[in-house]
């Protein structure tokens, strides 16, 4: 009887806890740094398909969110970001020699996220699009080309390569421990799976890409203020 009675009032302690974490009408200001990895796909019209390595994602930022009910949020933000990102190419040998190059490029760009979020206590998960403005764009060949007995090294930058505005979009999942009746601030972190709906994303008059996207996998760690709450609540 004693152990029933007892798991009851666990359950009643779980069922009376409150479900959401924020109320109608809050809004709040999110500071953001998000690192991940970059999985591109890179090809070339001109060239035998390279093998394209991982790379690294990276971006700060801040999004505002408002709470059309507790349990749901509209957000957008302004953030400044970019991808370090290449190939690797081996040519196939020919009487005349090979050549080995590793292709590397570094994009920085702007970027303007909006979506909607979904949070039920800790647990958030959302999805959105974002628009990607290029601030700048470096590309860089190096490697070593060998024939006739002899090896050298490339060494080249890539003054053509640009990058392209293009719209992506994220898919986020995590917790944030902000916004609780008792609190004005928390910590969040959340795992965002995005990529871009252009091919390609960048453009050289050197280089001719089939091929120029990525799916990035990043961690975002945030941590919330809650502002205000124009309801009144």
């Amino acid at each position: 009887m004693k152990k029933n009675i007892l798991i009851l009032a666990l359950l009643c302690m779980v069922m009376g806890a409150p479900l959401f974490a924020h109320n109608a009408g809050d809004i709040a200001i999110n500071p953001e740094v998000r690192l991940g990895l970059i999985i591109p796909d890179i090809k070339y019209k001109a060239l035998k398909d390279p093998d394209a390595s991982v790379g690294f994602d990276w971006g700060v930022g801040a999004t505002g969110n408002y709470f059309f009910f507790p349990w749901l949020s509209a957000n957008a933000g302004l953030g400044l970001g970019g991808f370090i990102d290449g190939a690797f190419y081996n040519s196939s040998s020919t009487s005349s020699g090979s050549s080995s190059v590793v292709n590397t490029y570094v994009v920085t760009h702007l970027s303007i996220p909006f979506g909607v979020r979904l949070n039920a206590r800790a647990f958030v998960a959302g999805l959105g699009l974002i628009p990607y403005i290029p601030l700048s764009a470096a590309a860089e060949y190096t490697g070593t080309s060998t024939g006739g007995g002899s090896s050298s090294s490339i060494s080249a930058k890539d003054d053509k390569f640009k990058a392209k505005p293009f719209l992506g979009g994220y898919l986020d999942i995590g917790f944030d421990l902000g916004g609780r009746d008792e609190k004005t601030h928390g910590f969040g972190m959340v795992m965002r799976l995005g990529t871009g709906f252009a091919d390609p994303i960048a453009s050289s008059e050197n280089i001719d890409f089939s091929s120029f996207k990525h799916i990035n996998v990043s961690l975002i760690f945030n941590y919330m203020f809650r502002v205000a709450n124009v309801r009144g609540n």
